[in-house]
């Protein structure tokens, strides 16, 4: 199972739900897409930037669960590197948080969520 972590709140809701739809003994790839594209723009609940800290922060919010925790952060647009990962995992589930993005920034660049729908190789959650 894969999932796309920012540290928005909809992306730690994200992650939760995908460490209860794994399991116990069940695996979350935590994929951080760094750094962000020129177009995104970091709103108030999405602020850190820096990958190590998301990647700490994932893992500390996944400590209660159990699953089996892999992370990648990545130099890429979020929708290639969770398709990427996704393939290269052989991933059943793409989990993403719904962001509320402005009409103008889903103009400019689409939503992540909505750019998964059309690229995804497997099944996407999106949890809101």
């Amino acid at each position: 199972m894969i999932v796309g972590y920012d540290g928005s709140r909809s992306a730690r809701r994200a992650l939760a739900r995908a460490a209860n739809a794994a399991g116990a003994d069940g695996h979350v790839v935590v994929v951080i897409a760094a750094p962000l594209s020129e177009t995104a723009v970091l709103d108030d609940e999405c602020t850190h930037a820096d990958p190590l800290l998301l990647v700490r922060e994932a893992r500390t919010l996944l400590r209660d669960h159990p699953v089996r925790v892999s992370t990648r952060a990545v130099e890429s647009d979020p929708v290639d590197a969770l398709v990427e990962t996704a393939k290269e995992t052989d991933a059943d589930l793409i989990v993403v948080g719904a962001r509320g993005d402005s009409f103008v920034a889903r103009a400019v660049r689409g939503s992540v969520s909505e750019r998964l729908v059309a690229r995804t190789p497997c099944d996407l959650f999106i949890a809101r």
